[in-house]
Order: structure tokens, then sequence, then C-alpha cells
């Protein structure tokens, strides 16, 4: 038995693994390919990805944020940088598209807001801001 990845041609994600006799017994769609691994059933099919014929871990979103905590009187900002361009951004679930890199994130009112990001190939990424009462 010879050691098989299944991946997308586009954008190289891992779609299985397999252990067969020849790279003709893994099932393939249009659009899917298959590199020989030696041990296919030890790869972490979420956390890599196969790029230029070589089997790679997805890297962490560059992303930093300035403050995960703000007083709530709608000037003070939280500020992620390093992301990319253009971006998708979940903000409690809504999603809000990104240009140039950066999201400024203000609030008129005490809340905790969840930001939510998945760009392929990064893997995905996740954040809490909460934003407290200003202090009198």
């Amino acid at each position: 038995m010879i050691g098989y990845i299944k991946f997308r041609d586009d954008t190289g994600e891992v779609l299985g693994a397999f252990r067969v006799v020849t790279a003709n017994d893994v099932p393939l769609e249009a659009g899917e390919s298959v590199m020989m691994h030696d041990d296919p059933l030890s790869v972490d099919q979420l956390g890599s990805y196969v790029w230029g014929g070589e089997l790679l871990p997805r890297p962490e979103l560059p992303a930093v944020v300035s403050a995960t905590e703000a007083p709530a009187d709608d000037t003070a900002a939280c500020t992620i940088s390093g992301l990319p361009d253009p971006v998708v951004v979940k903000i409690d679930g809504e999603p809000h598209t990104i240009t140039g890199g950066v999201l400024e994130l203000t609030s008129p009112v005490a809340a905790t807001y969840r930001l939510e990001v998945t760009h392929w190939p990064y893997l995905d990424w996740s954040c809490d801001i909460n934003f407290t009462e200003p202090a009198a």
C-alpha cells in the first residue's frame, strides 16, 4: 500500500488521506489531485495545505491587536493590523469587508465584540474586544 494526500488544485486544501495500491484508487473529482506521502494518516488535514508540490503547515494570520480592552466612549479605538487586503472580518457574526489591512473598532456602549477571520490559507483567527464603561 502507498500513502497519498488528496488536495484541491486551486487552494491546496487537504481533502483526505489514503493508503491504496495506486494513485488511481484515490477517488478524484475535477480540480483535485494527489501527492504521495509516507504517512498520510498522520497529516493534520485542517492545519496543512499543499503548495508548489509540498505539504506545508497553514500559517497563522499575522494580525496584531493593539488592545483587547478600551473605554466605551466612541473615540477610544482597538486597532487590528496585519490583516490580508481585502479580508472579511465577522464582528459578532456579521461580515464586514476590510480593505487596507487595518480595522479600527470603537464603541459608544459597553460591550464585548467577537472578531473572526477565515481567510485561506491562514488558520482561522478570532479574538474578543471588550469595551468597558468609561471612568467617571
